[in-house]
């Protein structure tokens, strides 16, 4: 069951595990978003994500007229402290190149698609189970940042992995971040309705 508004193409037919996350990449140019998803997935002609508590797999349309997509990439996700970790959150970068996978034993990882390498960005303690809750990247590639349950946002250097800035204004989880249309800031709220916006260049926020 296909829809088209414009130039993306959206569907609705896949159905992961039963704890699952989704990550929907548009067919639009620069689009994206993502969500967390028990029963059922949204599917696209370019591509989705899919997260179960052991591995991730990505799926692709080869035209809208394909009834169900084919799974062409699976990594298996890093353990932590011996156990299988389970997935809070995933995001695809623009490019499509990388996808940012919350866990929820703290850390994020990078997954790189092309060889399925994968980087852990940490918080900077995890003495209070501090788990990332939603991530966005920036235009260029440049920066990916990540809101937590600490109420902390994380920025991080994609290229070198180092963490580049923390903001520590919100008072409870962050549940939503967004880079602007020029990079220039980063937009974040939670459940507290306030929302707070950062700026790169000053490191200051509002």
């Amino acid at each position: 069951k296909m829809r088209s508004t414009g130039s993306t193409r959206v569907g609705a037919a896949v159905r992961p595990s039963s704890s699952a996350s989704v990550s929907v990449r548009s067919t639009a140019e620069g689009s994206s978003s993502s969500s967390t998803a028990a029963t059922a997935a949204a599917t696209v002609v370019r591509g989705l994500a899919s997260c179960s508590e052991s591995e991730l797999k990505l799926w692709r349309f080869r035209s809208a007229s394909q009834a169900t997509p084919e799974c062409v990439f699976v990594r298996a996700l890093p353990f932590t402290n011996g156990e299988q970790d389970k997935v809070v959150n995933i995001t695809w970068a623009p490019n499509g190149a990388m996808i940012a996978v919350a866990l929820a034993s703290g850390p994020m990882a990078l997954v790189q698609l092309a060889t399925g390498g994968i980087d852990l960005l940490t918080p900077e303690t995890n003495d209070d189970g501090e788990q990332f809750l939603c991530s966005a990247f920036n235009a260029s590639m440049r920066y990916v940042c990540a809101g937590s349950t600490s109420g902390s946002l994380y920025v991080w250097d994609v290229n070198s992995r180092k963490l580049s800035k923390v903001w520590r204004d919100h008072p409870a989880s962050i549940t939503a971040v967004q880079f602007s249309p020029d990079d220039s800031h980063i937009v974040s709220g939670g459940g507290t309705g306030v929302i707070h916006i950062h700026s790169l260049a000053t490191r200051k926020s509002v």
